[in-house]
């Protein structure tokens, strides 16, 4: 029976309908290729490899989005927010590997506040929210995606983080496999 959760669109054009993921094939563009070791070609193949099914908008932001990893004023790599999703991706494969990637998720919160609470605080009130309906969702908290730290720590918060455990503040978020539905735009 299909759960109803409250979802911010930030991505344009689709509040609309059912929503499912993006063809890895679409994705790996020639500027993601690094010169003289790999090619967007080989970098689609490796994609399709991980995620048969394809990837989230979220998936593509932090898989793709160059400008998240290059730091132009030092003219160098790795940046924060990409290396932590990395960290909770790899230990999800490890040990979690039945729990959807955050890469291949849609998200959504458990009430219309907290969806609120979300888009005024990280999208600037800038996001539509839809109330939408999944079959197949995880409840974690998002307050346990920190590098912590060590790397041990930031392990020990990831593997909290895919069993659902709460920190001293939860904040729950809903990862959501697609298909998702779009019942109603609320505002």
């Amino acid at each position: 029976m299909p759960h109803t959760f409250y979802r911010v669109f930030i991505y344009g054009d689709e509040q609309q309908g059912t929503q499912t993921l993006l063809p890895h094939t679409n994705l790996p563009r020639p500027h993601m290729a690094l010169q003289d070791v790999y090619s967007a070609a080989e970098l689609a193949e490796f994609l399709a490899q991980k995620y048969p099914e394809g990837i989230s908008h979220h998936g593509e932001q932090y898989l793709f989005n160059v400008t998240r990893y290059r730091n132009v004023e030092q003219e160098s790599y790795t940046r924060h927010m990409p290396m932590l999703e990395l960290v909770f991706e790899l230990v999800r494969q490890g040990q979690f590997p039945h729990a959807p990637s955050r890469f291949t998720s849609f998200f959504g919160w458990e009430t219309l506040a907290e969806a609120e609470e979300f888009n005024r605080r990280y999208r600037d009130g800038q996001g539509v929210i839809c109330r939408v309906t999944c079959e197949d969702y995880l409840r974690v908290d998002m307050n346990l995606l920190l590098l912590a730290a060590s790397l041990p720590g930031a392990m020990l918060l990831a593997e909290r983080y895919w069993r659902g455990e709460a920190s001293n503040m939860p904040a729950w978020e809903i990862l959501m496999r697609g298909p998702i539905h779009v019942v109603e735009v609320v505002h």
